[in-house]
């Protein structure tokens, strides 16, 4: 099929008086939906112009910038929140690595959890941003209560032991990059 329709292509663009190295810098597949049967010059011509254009790749933030006012002062401030599509993506990740890991040792788990969180809070640990960082650690930890409690058919773990080995394992989230003025003391 793939080399079918490359054939194709090559036929198309042989009768449609494309330079070779038209073809090499276009993708296939839109080269191919660019040179259907019922394709006119226009859009052929406007393809290659799209295909001369440099490639530009922008990455999303990871967090999105909301202006709020403060309840204390009642000033406007500029609130960074996780993205909740990334940190569902991380929790599923974790989930899926602790289901690998079921049974290794208690401390292996917990030193890897523990290394895990602490980078989550070094890198989304901004201001206002507390309540998603405590989200995560809780969701860990609840995720981590399960894997542990699957380990046997009757063998379940408490949750007073499950809170132990939270508190002794998962850090606690703390503010990481606090707002340039204070970070540097420095008023203008």
């Amino acid at each position: 099929m793939e080399l079918e329709r490359r054939g194709r292509v090559r036929r198309s663009h042989a009768r449609s008086n494309w330079k070779q190295e038209d073809l090499d810098a276009c993708d296939r597949r839109a080269v191919w939906s660019a040179c259907l049967p019922d394709g006119s010059r226009v859009r052929r011509e406007s393809h290659a112009r799209f295909c001369e254009r440099p490639v530009v790749k922008f990455r999303r933030p990871t967090h999105p910038h909301i202006c709020v006012k403060k309840r204390s002062n009642g000033r406007f401030t500029v609130l960074r929140q996780t993205i909740r599509k990334r940190l569902q993506t991380k929790l599923n990740e974790v989930k899926a690595e602790l289901q690998r890991r079921m049974h290794e040792p208690i401390p292996e788990v917990g030193k890897w959890l523990q290394a895990v969180v602490r980078g989550h809070i070094r890198y989304y640990g901004v201001p206002m941003n507390q309540p998603a960082l405590y989200l995560f650690r809780f969701q860990v930890g609840r995720l981590w209560h399960r894997a542990l409690s699957r380990r046997s058919q009757k063998g379940r773990v408490l949750w007073d032991r499950m809170r132990r080995l939270i508190t002794r394992w998962l850090p606690v989230p703390t503010l990481c990059h606090p707002y340039p003025l204070r970070r540097m003391g420095v008023l203008t």
